[in-house]
């Protein structure tokens, strides 16, 4: 458990330490997602003359998106003929969705989910494909603010969720990854997903100061690092964790992040995007060879030089519990998709047979 002594995240001594209230230091607000230039714009050469190709990726200085930027400090990219500036920041994975379907990106690490709601609803060639799955594994959580009373931490799911009846959730943006996976707990728990009032309110920051408010009961966390900053942040608990053993199957074994790519730039740039998938190889070396420099920079890029050991222990868990499940080819299985288009069908995001697997996941992506 983290919490925050003298404007630092410090991992607790005690099991069940005194929760302390304070305001949201500029660790936090790094969290905060902002639309800013790419740096790069018109159309791209195809890139397999060794000529860098210019590409628009959305990104997030957030520990799930700790590749990208690792990647880009690190000059990555132009060892593989790929010409990124810098990133864009969308303020939420719809906004995100949008720009990509616009042409404002090319490229980024997207929710699954939305992905393949974005596919049955776009426009042949700006639909988002899916090239690889990155994040084979779930990072949401829901995070109660001090004084909710609620069951246990011990209690059964379904004890849990139900509890939730008749308060106020906050979710990044209606519509967005958080909103869905609110509605697929409550669903499994039985508990009418109209039973909660849904509050948009962003990222980090004004996460924060809604629990600590009192405005919401509780949020929908997207990151393994932001769970425990708003844990220790806004004197909250978490209260579901996605992934954790307790929590029933159908969420704790989804695959939450596919890198996509649009229809139309990949049909154009081959290449380029075959550099962008070896480019996932080399970060994933880089950073598993010098994990010390990696938890540095993120708690650098993202917490202000203030979380030392928050960033130790979630590239810890990445190298462990994140990327060891990654197929070595990024490929995304055929049973991952299945079990994702069946959530999304459930949740009411797609119909039966809407999206199908060899339409959505680039050839090269499928299984073998």
């Amino acid at each position: 458990m983290f919490r925050i002594t003298a404007g630092r995240v410090t991992r607790s001594r005690s099991r069940h330490p005194r929760r302390t209230v304070v305001q949201a230091t500029s660790a936090v607000v790094a969290m905060g997602l902002l639309l800013a230039a790419c740096g790069s714009s018109g159309e791209a050469a195809d890139g397999g003359n060794g000529e860098p190709v210019a590409m628009k990726i959305a990104s997030s200085p957030s520990d799930v998106y700790l590749m990208d930027e690792f990647a880009l400090n690190e000059k990555l990219f132009a060892k593989h003929d790929l010409k990124v500036d810098k990133f864009i920041y969308p303020q939420n994975g719809v906004q995100g969705s949008q720009l990509l379907a616009s042409g404002a990106i090319d490229a980024m690490q997207q929710d699954t989910l939305l992905t393949m709601a974005s596919f049955a609803n776009g426009q042949k060639g700006k639909r988002p494909i899916i090239v690889g799955m990155r994040m084979p594994t779930v990072t949401y959580a829901i995070i109660t603010r001090e004084g909710f009373d609620g069951p246990g931490a011990d209690a059964p799911f379904e004890e849990k969720m139900k509890a939730l009846e008749g308060k106020t959730i906050g979710v990044t943006a209606i519509g967005a990854g958080a909103d869905t996976e609110l509605t697929l707990a409550l669903e499994e728990a039985g508990v009418d997903k109209d039973s909660v009032t849904r509050l948009a309110v962003g990222q980090m920051p004004p996460m924060i100061a809604q629990l600590k408010a009192k405005r919401v009961d509780a949020v929908v966390s997207q990151t393994w690092a932001s769970s425990r900053m708003l844990e220790a942040a806004a004197g909250g608990s978490i209260y579901v964790e996605y992934s954790d053993t307790a929590s029933p199957e159908i969420l704790s074994g989804q695959e939450v992040g596919p890198l996509v790519v649009r229809e139309d730039f990949l049909k154009k740039n081959p290449k380029a995007v075959e550099n962008y998938l070896a480019l996932q190889t080399t970060i994933k070396d880089e950073m598993l060879a010098r994990p010390d420099d990696a938890a540095a920079f993120l708690n650098k890029n993202t917490f202000d030089g203030k979380a030392a050991d928050l960033s130790a222990a979630y590239v810890d868990d990445w190298s462990k519990n994140v990327i060891t499940k990654a197929d070595p080819e990024w490929r995304m299985s055929r049973d991952a998709f299945d079990r994702m288009a069946a959530i999304a069908v459930r949740i009411g995001l797609l119909k039966e047979g809407q999206v199908k697997y060899e339409d959505i996941v680039a050839d090269f992506a499928q299984e073998n």
